[in-house]
């Protein structure tokens, strides 16, 4: 069993133990940081549905991604859903007398 890789589920049976014993137990973790894809930059005219793009990200050890859209500021955007990888969205429109 020394230096053998496990499983995180691997467990033992010890039997007909008649002395003391000790046993050391390290685990090691190899998660990398998911990557963020959003795709190119995108130009659209004033008020016209864009779709956001989240599918593009991956997690290099190939788990499933969840994700969440947040706006951190600005004005009100309309957002189909916040945790669809792709939701489509409208900006807000342009009111030249006070900006958006």
């Amino acid at each position: 069993m020394d230096s053998q890789e496990k499983t995180p589920n691997t467990s033992y049976t010890f039997t007909n133990v008649t002395a003391a014993h000790s046993i050391g137990v390290s685990f090691k973790t190899s998660n990398e940081l998911p990557v963020a894809d959003a795709g190119p930059d995108q130009t659209v005219a004033e008020g016209a549905l864009v779709t956001l793009k989240g599918s593009s990200s991956r997690d290099a050890g190939g788990s499933a991604l969840v994700y969440l859209w947040e706006k951190l500021e600005g004005p009100d955007v309309e957002l189909s859903s916040a945790t669809a990888a792709d939701p489509p969205s409208r900006p807000p429109m342009w009111d030249p007398k006070g900006g958006l």
